[in-house]
């Protein structure tokens, strides 16, 4: 990716979740924190440029010097094509809640979840489909508890194991309501580990 010098470009930055579903091989979610956007992209190849940064890096080096930058291997283009794109909606106080409106998709208290890592677990992708027009509905739904019971509105919701901040893992519904995860819907997860990786480099959380 190059960059250019207008700081308006969108997808300059972002943060990248890749892999594949049960549907469809090599795809991934970018979220552009800065202006509020996110895209799908198909890709015709593994992401293995993705998988260096975002793991193989931060192994140490193997000699004696800790110092030692790892070596930066070969990377070979790959082939990308947008599948979905759209806007998220900006957080506050004021607007706990993110909506993903292409998506009709809600995480409540997405605000909380950027500054206070102790709520990561309890994380919940909402469908609001049908919900636009009924504010009191939509209000119900968005600030319900969580639980841990089955609930048709509730396509995707955190897990994490263990004690202190340990890994995220998010579960998404399948199977009567979703034959398979709607790679467009990805954009939740990929939202939320955006946001989780950012807070935990600004020490947000």
């Amino acid at each position: 990716m190059s960059l250019t010098t207008s700081t308006n470009e969108s997808f300059q930055y972002y943060h990248r979740l890749a892999g594949s579903t049960s549907t469809i091989e090599n795809i991934a979610v970018d979220i552009d924190l800065a202006n509020n956007l996110w895209r799908v992209m198909k890709q015709n190849d593994t992401d293995t440029a993705h998988i260096w940064m975002s793991h193989d890096s931060k192994l140490p080096a193997q000699d004696s010097d800790p110092l030692q930058l790892p070596s930066v291997p070969t990377f070979f283009p790959i082939l990308e094509n947008e599948m979905y794109s759209g806007t998220f909606s900006s957080l506050s106080s004021e607007q706990p809640h993110m909506f993903i409106p292409y998506l009709y998709l809600a995480i409540p208290n997405m605000y909380a979840f950027f500054h206070n890592c102790n709520i990561e677990p309890f994380m919940r992708v909402i469908d609001t489909s049908n919900l636009e027009q009924d504010e009191n509905e939509m209000k119900h739904v968005l600030e319900s508890k969580w639980d841990s019971r089955s609930d048709d509105r509730v396509l995707m919701r955190t897990a994490s194991f263990g004690h202190g901040r340990q890994d995220l893992s998010a579960c998404a519904r399948e199977g009567t309501v979703m034959s398979s995860i709607q790679e467009e819907r990805l954009a939740g997860e990929g939202m939320m580990s955006a946001i989780r990786n950012y807070s935990s480099n600004t020490n947000e959380a």
